[in-house]
Formats: C-alpha cells, sequence, structure tokens
C-alpha cells in the first residue's frame, strides 16, 4: 500500500480487506502462500503486485544475474522516462548460444547500459546475431567464427523493419560490447573477422533525399486547415484525476502546440505547468529540447498561443489544488496520478493525435485525379514529428533565413535546416517565369517580361524587390548610388513573392515616423518617410489589385512560385534580422470549439 501511494495510485480498501481475510483464513506465513485464483479480479491484481515487490525486494541480486531473466527493479536499473517503457523483466534466453549469453550479460552487467530501453534493444540485435551465427557452421564452434555471420547479420537487420536509425544505434551497441569482448579477454578464441565494421554501420545513415521527398514530410497547408476545421473531435474522456473538460483542453493545446511551435512530443511531454514567459514585448515558450539535452530553451510565440496555454495551465493547477503550480506538468497523466506531478509520456501525446486523425471523417487532397476527381489523403503522413516538418517549411516558404530557422527549430548544426531551402534551378526558373507576368516596377506599372535565365542575369537581390540598374548588378548589390531608396529608384523591380517583406517594411516605415515625430525631427525628414511609406503601399496595392483579377488556379500558381523563391531567397544571406524572430504567416481559420 506504502509503494501504490509513492505512485499517486488510487487505494481501494476492500481488495485489501478480502487479502488480509483470506491470509487469516488459510494461516497463510506469507502472502506468496495465498492462491491468487482464489481471490476476485481487483484483489488479484493486488496480491499480484505485492508479490512482484516481495520478490523483489528479498531477491538476491547476484542469483539474478546469474538467471536469463532479470528483474530490474533487484538489479536498479534505469527505466526509461523518455518513452515510458514499464519495467517488465528483461529476458536473455532468446540469445541462443549459451557462450554469447553470458558474454551478454557480463557486459550488461559492466553498466556499459543502465536504460532498460537500451538494454533490451542489445539484446533483441544480440539475438539476431545468434540467429545469424546458428545459420552456419559456427553455431556450435565459436573458434570457426567469421565475416559470413556478420554479413548475415547486416542482412537480417536489414529486413526487420526498424528504422535506419535504430538499426544504427543497436548496431553501435553490439560494436561496443564485440570490441569491449576483446580487449577483456573473451574473445581470444575467436576470429578477428567477427567484429562490426564502418562499413556496415555507414549502410544504415539515411539516404539522400529529393526536394519533393522532404516536401511530404510535412503536413500540406491545406490539410491543416481541413484539421482545424475538426478540433471539436479532439475529445477526451474523464478517467482518473483528470475530469473529461481539461482532457478535451489539453488535447486541443496539444494540436495548437505541435502546429504553432513544431516542438517534439518529448519537448512538449516535458513542459511545465507555468512554461509561458514574457520576453520582452511578447511570449516565449520555455521547454527542455530533450533529444539535444539542452534545458531551458526560450521560443517566440504568438499572444493567442500563450493565452491558450495560460488558460490550460490554470486549469490543471485547479485541479490539483495541494500541489504547487511550478511542480506540476502541462499535460499531466490520469490514471495514478492523484497529486498531478507526472505527465503523459510522450507515446501517450502521439496517441491523441493518431486517435484523433483516425477520427476525422474525411481529408481531402488539393488535386483531382485523372478522372477528375478528388481523392482522400494518406493519413499515415499525419504523425506529430510531421508538424514539426510543416513548422519548418513555412517557415522557409516565408523567407526566414537559415540562421534564424535553425535558432527557432533549436538546431546545433545548420546542416539539419537546409534541407527545407533545398530548390531545383529548374524549380526556380518556373517560379521566375510565372511571376515575372505580375512583375512591377516602383509605380506599380506592369514591366515587360524577360526570360528567367535573362532576369536573373540582369538583376541583383535588393531588400523587398530586385535592382536591374547596371552597375549595381555587377558589384552584387553593393553599389546603389541612393542607398537602397528603392520605392524611389526606376530601376526597382518587385513581383508577388515580395508582398510580406514589402508590408513588413511598411508596418516599419509607419514606426520609424512616429519615433521620428516624438523626437521632433525635421519636416523634411517625417516627409520622406511619409512618402517612402506612400510608395510602397502603392505597390501594394497595384499587386493586389492584380492578383485579385486571378482565377483560383492562376492565384494558387502565383502563390506557390512565390513559397518557392521566397524560400531560395532565404538560403542565401537574405535580409531578415539576425537571432530568433516572431513571424505570423498568414493566420489559420480559428479552431471549430463546438
Amino acid at each position: 500500500m506504502q509503494q501504490s501511494d509513492l505512485r499517486g495510485a488510487r487505494l481501494d480498501i476492500e481488495p485489501m480487506r478480502k487479502i488480509i481475510r483470506t491470509a487469516r483464513e488459510l494461516q497463510a506465513g506469507s502472502l506468496l502462500d495465498i492462491a491468487a485464483d482464489t481471490l476476485t479480479r481487483t484483489a488479484r491484481m493486488w496480491l499480484n503486485r505485492a508479490a512482484r515487490l516481495l520478490r523483489s525486494v528479498y531477491a538476491d541480486p547476484a542469483e539474478v544475474a546469474r538467471s536469463d531473466e532479470w528483474d530490474v527493479r533487484v538489479l536498479g536499473l534505469v527505466p526509461d522516462t523518455i518513452t515510458g517503457l514499464k519495467t517488465e523483466p528483461v529476458n536473455f534466453s532468446g540469445i541462443r548460444q549459451g557462450w554469447l549469453r553470458n558474454l551478454a550479460k557480463l557486459w550488461v552487467s559492466t553498466g556499459a547500459i543502465s536504460r532498460i530501453d537500451s538494454i533490451r534493444g542489445f539484446i533483441s540485435i544480440t539475438s539476431t546475431l545468434s540467429d545469424a551465427i546458428a545459420l552456419g557452421p559456427a553455431h556450435s564452434d565459436p573458434t570457426r567464427l567469421s565475416r559470413l555471420e556478420i554479413t548475415k547479420l547486416v542482412s537480417l537487420v536489414k529486413g526487420c523493419g526498424l528504422s535506419r536509425g535504430t538499426c544504427r544505434r543497436r548496431l553501435g551497441h553490439l560494436d561496443s560490447f564485440l570490441h569491449h569482448a576483446r580487449s577483456e579477454g573473451w574473445l581470444d578464441d575467436v576470429p578477428g573477422g567477427f567484429a562490426i565494421r564502418d562499413v556496415d554501420l555507414k549502410s544504415f545513415r539515411a539516404k539522400g533525399r529529393s526536394d519533393e521527398d522532404r516536401a511530404e514530410d510535412a503536413v500540406p497547408e491545406h490539410i491543416i486547415q481541413q484539421l482545424n476545421a475538426q478540433t471539436h473531435l479532439l475529445r477526451g474522456s474523464g478517467r482518473g484525476s483528470v475530469p473529461a473538460e481539461l482532457n478535451t483542453r489539453m488535447r486541443r493545446l496539444l494540436y495548437i502546440l505541435l502546429r504553432d511551435t513544431g516542438r517534439r512530443c518529448s519537448d512538449l511531454s516535458s513542459l511545465r505547468n507555468e512554461c509561458v514567459v514574457r520576453d520582452g514585448d511578447g511570449w516565449s515558450l520555455r521547454y527542455d529540447n530533450v533529444k539535444a539535452k539542452r534545458l531551458g530553451r526560450l521560443l517566440p510565440i504568438e499572444d493567442e498561443t500563450a493565452r491558450e496555454v495560460q488558460e490550460v495551465a490554470a486549469m490543471v493547477a485547479a485541479n490539483y489544488p495541494t500541489t504547487p503550480p511550478q511542480t506540476l506538468p502541462l499535460f499531466p497523466r490520469s490514471i495514478q496520478n492523484a497529486t498531478g506531478q507526472k505527465g503523459v509520456s510522450p507515446n501517450g501525446l502521439a496517441d491523441w493525435i493518431d486517435t484523433w486523425v483516425d477520427a476525422v471523417p474525411s481529408l481531402l487532397n488539393d488535386y483531382a485525379d485523372a478522372d477528375g476527381k478528388v481523392g482522400q489523403f494518406d493519413r499515415t503522413k499525419i504523425h506529430p514529428h510531421a508538424f514539426r516538418h510543416a513548422y519548418a517549411q513555412r517557415h522557409a516558404d516565408a523567407g526566414v533565413r537559415q540562421d534564424v530557422l535553425a535558432e527557432l527549430l533549436d538546431h546545433e548544426s545548420i546542416e539539419p535546416t537546409r534541407g527545407y531551402y533545398f530548390v531545383t534551378r529548374k524549380q526556380r526558373r518556373e517560379a521566375i517565369e510565372i511571376e515575372a507576368a505580375h512583375r512591377v516596377d516602383r509605380l506599380g506599372n506592369p514591366v515587360s517580361r524577360v526570360s528567367g535565365l535573362a532576369y536573373e542575369r540582369q538583376s541583383v537581390a535588393v531588400p523587398y524587390g530586385s535592382c536591374m540598374e547596371p552597375s549595381n548588378v555587377q558589384a552584387g548589390g553593393q553599389a546603389c548610388p541612393i542607398r537602397y531608396q528603392c520605392s524611389g529608384c526606376m530601376h526597382f523591380r518587385a513581383d508577388p513573392s515580395h508582398l510580406p517583406s514589402i508590408e513588413t517594411h511598411i508596418h516599419e516605415l509607419l514606426q520609424n515616423r512616429e519615433d521620428a515625430i516624438a523626437i521632433e525631427a525635421a519636416d523634411w525628414v517625417v516627409e520622406g518617410i511619409e512618402n517612402e511609406i506612400a510608395a510602397y503601399r502603392h505597390i501594394a496595392f497595384k499587386m493586389k489589385e492584380d492578383l485579385s483579377s486571378l482565377t483560383e488556379e492562376e492565384h494558387a500558381a502565383v502563390e506557390k512560385a512565390s513559397a518557392i523563391l521566397r524560400r531560395s531567397r532565404g538560403a542565401g544571406s537574405g535580409t531578415s534580422t539576425a537571432g530568433p524572430v516572431r513571424i505570423t504567416i498568414g493566420r489559420r481559420p480559428q479552431e471549430d470549439t463546438r
């Protein structure tokens, strides 16, 4: 009962009374003497728990270590708090050869790996090695082992259905085991060819991926819009210590955070109740990057998202009034959690999303097939990590600079971020051709079309557009004679892909005008700023007027081309400010709160 109370489990007195009455009637000397089948189902469950605990308390660790089935509680192995794996025994009996089984147990006993999930993975890969050995002549004679068994092992691992990363990690553990066994003299009689080589590990590295492959990783924006209209199906039942209303709000908040912050389930599972902090004029989400083991990270979030987090956090705190809010997770689990201090595991959060997506009646593609019919979207592509890809791709398509996006994603290196910016030359040229029909000069008038190749050769990127002034083009954009007052230059060109940056610049100029007025700047300074505002507003108005006359299909083509060009510009030096930025890329439809 004490152990159950420590776990936060609900205590039911009646089963205890039944166990005590039975023990008294049988005059049992120990709970282990009571036959469980004489009890009710609930009492039997409690008795089995007590029996397991008693066995682990009185067990001899040395004796357990010699057996093929290890009680992890007896040996003090570390449970995996990330995936939420339970503490069932680990079993070495799948390793067929006794000598290999004993060496595997000996290596684990050294503490080289201590987390239960890692030990299970090591046993799994060693069992596969055992199967490979059993297929050849070395089954009963380890002195006949060779490179052949390792080759068979790699072949079996490739067909096991696990991800490349998992296979590579498990092979790495096996490599460490064999290397340690050699250094300790455990394999002195085994030929040196029986070893994992770099080529074996390299065969499980991620394959190079095309731009189309990367695009498919993200949940498409048109699917996100359809999901936004189905949030009323994100419902949770009242169970354990979490009532139905709170369960429902937590599930909807999870979707919002996946969609709008791009964090992993492991990051969100570790969120605390007080995870939203004021950061200057805005709000930031304080989270732990569990995968990279970087704690206390800050991510700028929108006011709307911060408000949603704060409302759910307040509901969680009210549901556990005796527990200090700073010790509560944002997503408390419902069972065996009377104090609310245990959070839902990452796998549990992922299950919420999977259950919801399965319940959505229809998710349509944004294109028709050869018969003119719009089919259903492949739902297997909708999973929590796909929302992280969508978050990243959304920013890349908006032209956010690579180093900025890498910081938003909390990537240590910029390399993983580059994939979101990949644009082929063909894609870029086709996008330029599409935008050419809507390109304007500083007065908002259409300009004559040139080929994509000619336009790239005759222009250079400048803030909020392109410049075709020959000397500036030759100098790579570093020789503007009027100091980038582009809206007043006859060589300035802009197309719809520049609209977001132009509108952002207009807001900056409006703030500059207010600052100039506040410090009582000369009238000609304020007038110059107002003239620039008017010029950019006119350019933006003329482009929007042109876009409003397009058909839905033409407008979609321009939007796609604009995203490609912004992504391409983001891969270069760009004009974004350095460091984390708060970006609103369109306003999505409000969630249906029915």
